[in-house]
């Protein structure tokens, strides 16, 4: 058997800088998927300008500070309520996008787009998803990697023919791993229903109708022994999957497939769940994982530079001096950080006696790194449904203004099978056969919901926490609608239905749907009733 080479000694370097380092390869591809996201959410925001980003809309200045629960956030988004002012702002959003994806100035670009994120998600934090949260928090340890070495803009200043870094080692290269780890090892940890130990949990899931994307929802659904496999599978993976990447041996190998392995659960996670941008972004962070075997075995080879320590900003021409003290104080603020992340996850478990000190909380709070990773945890959504807004017009005329057209009435067949009698129908409309509204299911509820921001949106205001965002919501509609129309065709009122729908254990399946009236809003004369 042949000794490692240099001995045991260099061997365990070696491995510890391959387990801890990442690959300039690798941060650049990550660098560029993560830009290319930012650009394309600020994009399609731009549908949803008034709505989102105006006094005029949904979600004005003050709702959002109704539900500000820390004063250290703030946003540069706040500074105004109009349309325009949201509108330069996410120009300016998307351009530093797309200069991070470019790796022009890449670390201002960095900054600034970091920056401009962490003001968005306060200026809408009841249309974040998990997703969202990953994004800033990988933006935020970006900051201290070299993600510009390759691949970028600025590359080919610093290195125009010369070799660049290669692999890159310190605290802050274990600090963004650690972060990764932790979105999937502490929703492990969280998910304590015993759906996740009975086999059930992605039953429940698939079962949640807005999130459920068809066909292939129903396809996995049509397969029970299936889902009593994945429900397992996933929790495990996701405990056990990050540890593998501190294997030290076959290193190359056993990292390339834990990564792989990821990448590959989470377009399982994009092809059946509407779950926004989260599966692209978790592909595009664990990009940054591949080791640079992965590369060398695809024909991706470069002339590198030797393993370097973090901290080192500028080429290596840097006099040796000034790089020991740059490693030091780049490692120190990467490790103060770190601290607050894992320091963070531990005191949202249950039962857990450790905490974040407070100063530290509120420097976290600040920053963004608040996180809790309770994806499907404790368990599944047992009850979900779908929307209805029957409207009255001026003329006494009746529309769906959340779908668009008429509202969709009961049949005296449909009304018969009911087993609760309880009337559905809008205030003021005649009792009769057109009195009520259908409970029959829409084909996609999924597809209901414009985009993820309104899917977000449209939750949220079902529940009682965000109960008060119902009166935004309806002066929105109004105005809206109003503004639009003229004469009869004015609207006068309408209602949000909530078509409540308790899913079951597999062996019974749905419950009868129950109608929950949550808000009736009239346009004019009074201006609401509750």
């Amino acid at each position: 058997m042949t000794p490692p080479r240099g001995g045991p000694l260099a061997w365990a370097g070696r491995a510890l800088a391959e387990v801890f380092g990442l690959d300039t390869r690798s941060l650049a591809l990550m660098r560029i998927s993560l830009g290319l996201l930012c650009v394309y959410d600020v994009l399609s925001r731009f549908s949803d300008l008034r709505a989102f980003h105006s006094d005029a809309g949904a979600l004005p200045r003050d709702a959002v500070m109704s539900h500000l629960s820390r004063v250290e956030h703030f946003s540069i988004y706040m500074g105004s309520g109009a349309a325009t002012w949201a509108g330069i702002l996410l120009l300016i959003q998307a351009a530093a996008g797309l200069a991070f994806a470019l790796g022009y100035r890449t670390r201002l670009s960095n900054l600034v787009l970091w920056l401009m994120v962490i003001s968005l998600h306060v200026r809408g934090g009841i249309l974040l998803q998990s997703g969202d949260v990953v994004m800033r928090l990988l933006l935020f340890w970006c900051l201290f990697l070299p993600v510009g070495a390759r691949l970028s803009l600025d590359s080919l200043r610093r290195w125009p023919t010369g070799p660049a870094p290669g692999l890159v080692v310190g605290v802050a290269s274990l600090g963004f791993s650690v972060q990764l780890a932790v979105v999937y090892i502490f929703t492990a940890y969280l998910k304590s229903g015993a759906v996740w130990s009975n086999g059930q949990a992605v039953y429940y899931s698939l079962m949640i109708d807005h999130f459920a994307k068809q066909p292939f929802a129903d396809l996995l659904l049509s397969q029970p022994w299936l889902l009593e496999i994945l429900t397992p599978a996933t929790w495990y993976w996701e405990i056990a999957g990050p540890y593998l990447l501190l294997v030290p041996f076959l290193r190359g190998p056993v990292r390339s497939f834990v990564v792989s392995a990821f990448i590959f659960m989470h377009l399982g996670f994009f092809a059946g769940l509407e779950i926004g941008m989260f599966p692209w972004i978790c592909i595009g962070a664990w990009l940054a994982l591949y080791p640079g075997w992965f590369w060398d075995r695809l024909g991706w080879r470069v002339n590198a530079l030797p393993t370097q320590a973090l901290g080192i900003t500028d080429p290596p021409a840097a006099s040796r001096g000034l790089r020991l003290v740059g490693v030091g104080a780049h490692n120190l603020v990467a490790a103060f950080f770190l601290f607050i992340v894992v320091m963070w996850n531990l005191s949202t478990v249950g039962g857990s006696r450790y905490d974040v000190p407070e100063p530290a909380r509120s420097l976290g709070h600040a920053l963004r790194l608040d996180q809790k990773w309770n994806m499907f945890a404790p368990f599944p959504l047992k009850d979900d449904g779908w929307f209805v807004m029957p409207g009255q017009l001026s003329g006494g005329d009746w529309v769906e203004i959340w779908q668009g057209g008429e509202p969709q009435w009961a049949t005296e067949a449909e009304r018969a099978t009911w087993p609760d009698g309880a009337q559905t129908s809008p205030q003021g409309q005649p009792d009769g056969a057109k009195g009520w509204l259908t409970r029959v299911k829409p084909e996609n509820v999924s597809g209901m919901y414009k985009n993820q921001r309104w899917r977000k949106y449209m939750r949220n205001i079902w529940l009682k926490q965000y109960k008060d965002m119902r009166l935004y919501y309806g002066k929105y509609r109004c105005r809206e609608w109003n503004a639009r129309h003229s004469g009869n065709q004015r609207l006068r009122q309408f209602e949000i239905w909530y078509m409540k729908e308790v899913t079951g254990p597999p062996a019974v399946g749905e419950e009868p749907v129950v109608p929950v009236r949550i808000w009736t809003h009239r346009c004019y004369e009074t201006e609401t009733v509750h």
